[in-house]
Formats: C-alpha cells, structure tokens, sequence
C-alpha cells in the first residue's frame, strides 16, 4: 500500500504578488515538483459619456468622457493607452483636444474635448483603450483592451420667425429673429434666401446677406410682381455651412391694372348699344368691375 500525503496551497483571493514559480520540496527522498503560476491580467471596464445631454448645435463646446475602470486587485502600476475614432477614423484635428487622467484608484478618465462643434463632427465615436503592465515580468500576461462608443448628431440652428410685414404689390420687406445661440457664439455669418413664383417655380432672387459687421434682421425684395404668390427659402449660415432651411410664403398686394380691357366693341341697335370687351392682359388683381361711361 502507497501512503499518498497531499500538500494543498489555497490562493483567496489570487494576487499579483502571488506570481512566479512555485517549487514543492518532499523531506523524505530528494525530489521536488515544480509550478509556474502565470497571471492573466483582469478585464476592466469602459464607459463613455458627455457633458451635455440635450441638442447639440454647430459651434457648441462638448466634451465626451472615457471612464476606465481597472480590476480592484489590481496593485500594480500599469500603462493605460486609448485612441478616439469618429466613423473609424482616427481623430487628429486641431480644434479637438485629447487627455487620459487618473481620477481615483484603477479609475482614469479619458477625455475628448470638441471646442467648436460642426456639421462634420456628426457621427459614432468609439473610445478604444489599452491597458498594459507597466513591467517586464514575464510571470503576468497584460496587453487586454476594451471599447465603447457613442453617436453625436450636430444640428444647424434654425430661425425663429420670417413674415412680410408691408404687403405691397411690388416689394416685401420679410423680417426675422436672430437665433440667440449663433449670436452668442460668435460664428454667425448671415443668412442664405432664395425665393421664387409658387406656381411656376420661377427664381426671383438668390442672395447672401451678411451679418458679420452688424445684426440684420430684414430685407426688402424689389421687383416683383403685383398680387402674386411667393415662397421663399430661408437659412442661417455660420461657419459650419447653412442651417435647415425655413419656408416663408407670402403674396404681394393688389394694384391698377397695368393696360385696358382688351378687344373692346360696339354693337348699335335701334334702341341700345352693346359692348363687349375681355379682361386687361395684366390686371394686377381681381377685378370686381368696370367703369362705362357713355357720351351723347
């Protein structure tokens, strides 16, 4: 019979300083077993946020937060890299900056600070990071990693009212309100308006009006057309490109008929004259009736 005697050594919880080779002696013969004990590094987690939650508009500051947080038992000084993509793509502009701080114990926080928002930062940004041992020992297998991601939508601000205030039958002075946040900003360039015929769809004007050396909140369109309808296309423009475009429509206001009744006649009886005519080519308006007068 083979007396067997085993030797058991409990690791609860297993720490980094528990790595290394472990050798078992025996007393009685001079014979000894031997255990490389390799440590594979613990997985961490990684969780992103931003410092703002409601709309986000071209030309606002934003900051997205990488939180990485390491395994309690770690104890070991590490080496933690991240890189920030925007659609895969690695980010190198000059108006983002990137840190990587720790805040607390195996808590670091890497953040990516967007000074300007614009339309191009639209997208998924993922924040991928790497955690390595900060060491050559060959006992601890490091090198894990982790990613999360996040999706922005940068909007264009858009204006808050546009009417006709004159109603005329051959100029529109429109008005509107400055949108608060491009002012306040500091990046308002001015404003985009097309407009043209509601029928026919034909263009009247197309024009860029500046806004950069003081507020402009009107302008007047000249030549057009009495008592026509007209829509118009109407948009911010900022350094990050034009904003949603708003509609305004409105018509312009009834005038004189520019010719006469067309095709006037006469037919005399024996006791009455008829007359007969078609409208003017151009009447400017409805025409609720005509003045006859007759000479003897």
């Amino acid at each position: 019979v083979t007396n067997v005697t085993n030797v058991t050594v409990t690791l609860d919880p297993v720490l980094f300083e528990h790595r290394g080779v472990y050798i078992c002696y025996t007393s009685v013969v001079d014979v000894a077993s031997e255990y490389i004990l390799l440590l594979d590094f613990p997985p961490f987690t990684v969780d992103i946020s931003r410092d703002y939650s409601g709309t986000l508009y071209a030309g606002d500051p934003l900051t997205l937060s990488c939180t990485i947080i390491l395994h309690s038992l770690v104890d070991i000084p590490v080496i933690i890299t991240n890189q920030w993509t925007n659609n895969m793509m690695n980010i190198n502009e000059s108006s983002i900056t990137e840190t990587i701080t720790e805040t607390d114990t195996n808590c670091y926080t890497a953040a990516l600070d967007f000074y300007s928002l614009s339309a191009d930062d639209d997208g998924e940004y993922k924040c991928i990071v790497l955690v390595n041992a900060n060491t050559t020992d060959s006992y601890i297998n490091s090198n894990v990693s982790n990613e999360v991601s996040t999706e922005i939508t940068v909007e264009l601000e858009e204006l808050l009212s546009c009417k006709n205030v004159t109603f005329l039958p051959r100029s529109v002075a429109i008005t509107w309100t400055e949108p608060e946040r491009a002012v306040q900003d500091g990046y308002l360039l001015g404003y985009y308006l097309q407009c043209e015929t509601n029928n026919s769809h034909e263009l009247v004007l197309e024009v860029n009006i500046s806004a950069q050396n003081s507020p402009v909140t009107n302008y007047t369109i000249n030549f057009l057309t009495p008592h026509t309808s007209y829509v118009c296309g109407f948009s911010v423009l900022t350094m990050a490109g034009l904003g949603p475009e708003m509609m305004c429509e409105f018509e312009t206001a009834q005038d004189v008929p520019e010719d006469v009744p067309e095709r006037f006649s006469s037919t005399p009886a024996v006791f009455s004259i008829t007359f007969t005519w078609l409208p003017p080519s151009i009447p400017n308006g409805i025409i609720i009736q005509y003045n006859l007068t007759v000479y003897n």
